[in-house]
């Protein structure tokens, strides 16, 4: 399995909307990322340019748009839309995702 992908298949399974009631170790490194993604401004900090950014809607779950956020961070790699976070090469989408993680926690 490739980094993106467990990135991915982390962020947008059903235990990502959980974050608060399971601690999840995997969940605590994608909100790391987040936020380095943050305060590295490699991403939007405000919530609602990050849905807008990732082509959601303002209460759509991140897990109800695997396929499409998969497709976008593909489409990233491919038209060289990537972000450097915390050392990481990652799609602009992933950093994304990881960020959006984090202000919806902090109820951003």
């Amino acid at each position: 399995m490739k980094r993106r992908d467990l990135l991915l298949a982390a962020a947008l399974s059903p235990v990502a909307s959980l974050a608060k009631a399971v601690p999840n170790p995997s969940l605590d490194a994608l909100k790391e990322i987040g936020r380095a993604a943050l305060v590295q401004k490699a991403v939007p900090a405000d919530p609602a340019a990050l849905r807008a950014a990732l082509g959601l809607l303002s209460h759509a779950h991140l897990s109800d748009h695997t396929g499409s956020l998969n497709a976008k961070v593909a489409e990233d790699f491919a038209a060289g839309a990537t972000v450097q976070v915390d050392g990481w090469v990652m799609s602009r989408t992933e950093a994304c995702v990881c960020a959006l993680i984090v202000l919806q926690e902090e109820g951003a």
